[in-house]
């Protein structure tokens, strides 16, 4: 008798559960790797779950952290590395769960929290890191790392606020401003769409990069900037959307 699990609907094989709606290196490389993990995994190891890979990508990001923290060039590469393979494994778990069937509120939860725990730890990694390279002389790169983490979770603050409001007002989902406009099915468009987003593929391309030319204290300012710009457009997209529900509940 095969141990083999049947593949749940609406999927008919394994390549279908990777998401469409992502970034350019999340599509392109991390998810196509994670699928093939998630195929032979499915296939042959029965026993482990979807919350296997958030807790392993999980605890690669923390040891991330700890070797971007270090500040010497051989650390930053295989911090880059190990944060690859975190973000596999953080491809993972969906795919696992959609082949799965599975549609667990407490996965969902773990997945979405342990992200924003590798996002901060990482970014506080990075700046440690750039701050000790400099001789203890970059102070201001733990400011900035500081705002980044602050105004990514004020982004993220804004965002759920939005899908609350427009979940109680029309039973949907808020969805996602884009930059880029009638993609009309092609992936890639699709792909460069949501990376225009900064989201978490866009910045573990970013540490990848920045650590790659040991050009850490830039890739904080970029990020910072970044994070500065994306919670200023969803707040005011925020402000936008309550003004026009106030205005259209003051007319009846």
């Amino acid at each position: 008798m095969s141990n083999q699990r049947p593949i749940a609907a609406p999927y008919t094989a394994p390549h279908d559960v990777i998401k469409k709606e992502d970034g350019f290196l999340a599509y392109y490389f991390s998810a196509q790797v994670a699928n093939r993990i998630v195929w032979f995994t499915f296939r042959f190891l029965p026993r482990v779950t979807p919350n296997f890979f958030t807790s392993s990508s999980l605890m690669l990001g923390l040891l991330t952290a700890y070797l971007f923290s270090r500040g010497d060039y051989q650390s930053l590469i295989w911090g880059v590395i190990i944060l690859h393979i975190s973000f596999i494994f953080d491809c993972c778990d969906g795919q696992l769960a959609r082949l799965m069937g599975l549609k667990i509120q407490a996965g969902a939860w773990f997945d979405y929290h342990s992200d924003k725990i590798k996002d901060g730890c990482i970014l506080i990694g990075f700046a440690w890191g750039a701050y000790t390279a400099s001789g203890d002389q970059l102070v201001w790169v733990l400011l900035l790392a500081f705002f980044g983490i602050f105004f990514q979770f004020l982004r993220n603050i804004c965002a759920l606020n939005r899908d609350m409001f427009t979940l109680e007002t029309s039973g949907k989902k808020d969805t996602p401003r884009m930059f880029i406009k009638n993609d009309k099915g092609n992936q890639l468009l699709r792909t460069l769409k949501h990376s225009s987003l900064f989201k978490l593929s866009d910045r573990v391309l970013l540490y990848t990069i920045f650590g790659l030319t040991n050009h850490a204290a830039f890739g904080i300012v970029l990020y910072a900037a970044l994070a500065f710009f994306f919670s200023t457009i969803s707040g005011l997209l925020n402000y936008k959307v309550f003004m026009e529900y106030d205005s259209n509940q003051n007319k009846k």
